[in-house]
């Protein structure tokens, strides 16, 4: 079609392909999309394997391996409950 000079239906091929018209048309002008990659470390990754062991303790919860870590190293090295849970 670009050959010919000739404009795609682009709401029929949005119907088709189960997409906004906008976005149908974005992929026929040529639109390539970057994969989102992170390589972030976290702040827990020195404490994987301890955090592993004390939770396979019997009776054990999340919340209370936590606590623990805050009491051994305190909240600046652990970070948030949420991050910790995560």
């Amino acid at each position: 079609m670009k050959e010919l000079g000739i404009k795609p239906n682009f709401t029929q091929l949005s119907k088709e392909m189960g997409v906004d018209w906008r976005t149908a048309k974005k992929y026929y002008e040529g639109y390539d999309p970057k994969k989102v990659t992170r390589n972030k470390t976290s702040k827990l990754d020195v404490f994987q394997e301890d955090i592993r062991e004390k939770l396979k303790i019997n009776r054990t919860t999340v919340n209370d391996v936590y606590n623990f870590f805050i009491k051994k190293y305190g909240a600046d090295a652990i970070g948030g409950y949420s991050n910790f849970i995560t």
